[in-house]
């Protein structure tokens, strides 16, 4: 027994001390001082249109339109659009090298048509085209496996775009639903080799590669159902990868407080005049190849997300209301251990296993973040920084938009001054008193949510869960607050036994800051993250990355650099044990800059390390 206990601690030992000397040389690396003579985001900018207009001609004086329509609307309710078109903007100049001649005409097209005047609709007459879309996207679901909805797909994403952007009111909205509806009636068989796809997919159940790691896409663009998005074009066609997975993330509540099912349309806290069921972006996806990472997340229950998604969902006319949904009505970690979800959890596990195709599926995002540290006291929903500091119980918290609460927190955050223990009243009120409540409770909750799993008949369904980034990095408080890095925060008070998760989770993870002295990298993300798992009882379970990108979005030229030190360095030698990564693609990761998609091909698309096929363990038979 000592024999085999002492070779385990070789081989740690061993990974961690050539995780060490990678991770050193990397930062090192990424600390170094910007390489004279890269070009800027403004050079880069005019390159791509000089670009553009040879393939284009119209684009120049169409892009100029937009910019005067832009700033036309200023001072106006219109933040919401008008952030939607200039992202339109720019992926259309900077990806437009990537774009086939028909997915660029196709961008123009709908630059085009952003020209025209806003004509929202109001509220009221949106109300009645909302059940209507909603009632399409029923008849949608009920035939995407036994038609060729192709051409009626790319027609919904278009119309998403332009509701989206405001360019239609109530009447041409019931146009296009009116085609929608006709092209769905006219649409054909769906070809033999689509099924066939689908097919290899289902009665199975996703296991780790035994070398290598998957490559996936966490996006922005799970509203879009057809293969015209920037993940196909600029991403695969462009850099010749193939992506393998795809994650989107499940809101269950409303602002409002509703549960909010898989399968039904136009989500609130997507921001969006119409959009379709999360069902249906699971079924597009594996009608493609790809397996979905579908997270049942919880509203946060930090004011800053609340506020981001009554923003959403009051993009142009009005204000918000003058209370949020208040801290009590938010749905917590211990209304799943009571059972309160149990049948919304069970009916939404019972819509994917209705696809009877491998997905991964978690609970929680962020759970050292969002779930546990709001799961202590006897109610289980008392924050455990009142536990700590019972002052902070005095401030004003969700009154008026005023909550010098999370105010005061953050700013304590920032200093560490949470970063400890906490004492014995972060123990004592649920279960063993050898483990602080909200991670306990984090770990019953999971537990349950397995059971859920068995009785819904998701025998395919892989769970998983995921951590923030930073987790146990102490030296990170002051960039990233809210990092799990607090002495009762650590994962070996997570652990569930054997069996309930299939994968443990990590993300997004991002750089944080553009500093030339230094700041936070992918490995300060990581380390801390990898080593308490590698040092418990976690260290049998697979990783994953959800979500992946440098911090040089607005600073391209570095990207290219930062993509082949990632992807050829740090993840195959220091951390060999991650066995999946999303990129964050197109929102973050951008690949802007003329030597970014070749250094995602050399990198990733072109490393055997990340092309692995899919180890698919056929489900025994019932």
């Amino acid at each position: 027994m000592w024999g085999a206990n002492l070779t385990q601690v070789r081989v740690t030992l061993c990974a961690l001390l050539a995780s060490a000397a990678v991770i050193s040389a990397l930062q090192t690396s990424t600390q170094a001082v910007q390489t004279p003579g890269l070009q800027t985001l403004a050079q880069i900018e005019e390159q791509k249109l000089k670009a553009l207009d040879r393939r284009e001609p119209r684009a120049r004086e169409l892009l100029d339109q937009l910019r005067k329509k832009i700033a036309h609307s200023e001072g106006e309710v219109r933040w919401w659009s008008d952030t939607r078109l200039k992202k339109l903007m720019d992926r259309t100049i900077m990806l437009s090298s990537s774009m086939s001649a028909d997915r660029l005409k196709a961008a123009i097209d709908l630059l085009e048509a952003a020209t025209g005047p806003f004509k929202e609709p109001s509220r009221e007459d949106l109300a009645p085209l909302k059940e209507r879309y909603a009632k399409f996207c029923a008849l949608i679901d009920d035939q995407i496996f036994v038609r060729d909805l192709n051409a009626t797909l790319r027609m919904h994403d278009r119309f998403i775009q332009c509701t989206a952007l405001g360019l239609w009111d109530k009447e041409r909205i019931s146009q296009e639903l009116q085609h929608l509806e006709d092209s769905l009636k006219n649409a054909p068989p769906i070809p033999y080799g689509r099924t066939e796809l689908l097919r290899s997919l289902q009665g199975k159940k996703l296991l780790p590669p035994a070398k290598g790691c998957y490559f996936g896409v966490l996006s922005d663009e799970d509203s879009s159902l057809s293969f015209d998005r920037l993940t196909v074009g600029a991403l695969e066609e462009g850099t010749g990868g193939q992506v393998q997975l795809e994650a989107a993330d499940m809101v269950i509540q409303g602002p409002d407080g509703q549960l909010i099912d898989l399968d039904a349309a136009n989500h609130p806290v997507r921001g969006l005049p119409f959009s379709p069921p999360l069902l249906l972006w699971i079924k597009a996806r594996l009608l493609e190849g790809r397996l979905p990472l579908v997270t049942f997340r919880l509203l946060d229950r930090s004011l800053e997300w609340l506020y981001d998604s009554f923003t959403a969902n009051f993009p142009t006319r009005g204000t918000a209301p003058k209370h949020l949904l208040p801290p009590e009505k938010v749905i917590a970690v211990q209304d799943i251990l009571d059972g309160k979800l149990d049948t919304y959890l069970q009916r939404n596990l019972q819509l994917i296993a209705s696809t009877k195709a491998a997905t991964l599926v978690g609970l929680f995002s962020a759970f050292d973040e969002t779930a546990a540290p709001y799961a202590f006291g006897a109610d289980g929903r008392t924050p455990y920084y009142l536990l700590v500091d019972r002052k902070l119980d005095k401030q004003r918290l969700f009154e008026e938009f005023e909550d010098t609460r999370s105010i005061e927190f953050r700013r304590r955050l920032q200093k560490g001054v949470f970063a400890g223990d906490g004492g014995a009243e972060l123990r004592n009120q649920y279960g063993d008193a050898g483990i602080p409540d909200g991670p306990e409770r984090v770990r019953d909750a999971w537990k349950r949510f397995r059971q859920l799993v068995t009785a819904s008949g998701a025998s395919s369904v892989s769970l998983f869960s995921c951590a923030t980034a930073y987790h146990g990095n102490k030296k990170a408080l002051s960039e990233h607050p809210r990092a799990g890095a607090q002495d009762w925060n650590k994962l070996e008070y997570y652990w569930p036994g054997e069996g309930v998760l299939d994968w443990l989770g990590v993300g997004p993870v991002r750089e944080v800051t553009e500093s030339e002295k230094g700041g936070l990298s992918v490995a300060d993300a990581l380390d801390s993250f990898m080593s308490e798992i590698r040092n418990s009882n976690w260290r049998a379970t697979p990783v994953l990355i959800r979500g992946l990108a440098s911090p040089f979005e607005r600073d391209p030229a570095r990207e290219a650099g930062w993509i082949m030190r990632t992807f050829q360095e740090l993840l195959p030698k220091a951390y060999p044990d991650i066995k999946a990564f999303f990129v964050s693609f197109p929102e973050y990761l951008t690949l802007w800059a003329a030597d970014g998609p070749a250094s995602f091909r050399r990198a990733v698309s072109s490393n055997a390390y990340y092309k692995q096929r899919l180890n698919l363990q056929p489900l025994p038979q019932q």
